[in-house]
């Protein structure tokens, strides 16, 4: 069987906004973990759904969510939720290995 990692930190910046953009603007605007990413995104009209549902129709392939971190447009990303976010990512894909293929958007 493929495993696959599914993570993600997606985030528009707009450098005339005076939000900022930290680790509580993340979790505020939808930080999902586990199979809370596919529960929220199965159905959705974006890259991430697409390539929930071509996994879904293959037998030998093993998506695993971990974390996709989502920010509505706002100010640069703060270094500390930058480094929070990013370390959590390679956490999970350390603990969880091994891994086939990892989407990371």
């Amino acid at each position: 069987m493929i495993r696959i990692a599914l993570l993600g930190l997606c985030h528009e910046t707009n450098t005339f906004s005076s939000v900022t953009t930290d680790l509580a603007k993340f979790e505020r605007d939808g930080t999902l973990r586990g199979e809370e990413i596919v529960a929220i995104n199965a159905t959705a009209r974006t890259s991430l759904a697409g390539f929930l549902a071509a996994g879904k129709d293959e037998l030998d392939v093993e998506i695993v969510p971990l974390i996709w971190a989502w920010a509505n447009p706002s100010a640069a990303i703060t270094k500390e939720a930058f480094t929070d976010l990013t370390t959590e990512m390679l956490t999970l894909l350390q603990n969880n290995r091994p891994w086939d293929a990892v989407f990371l958007a």
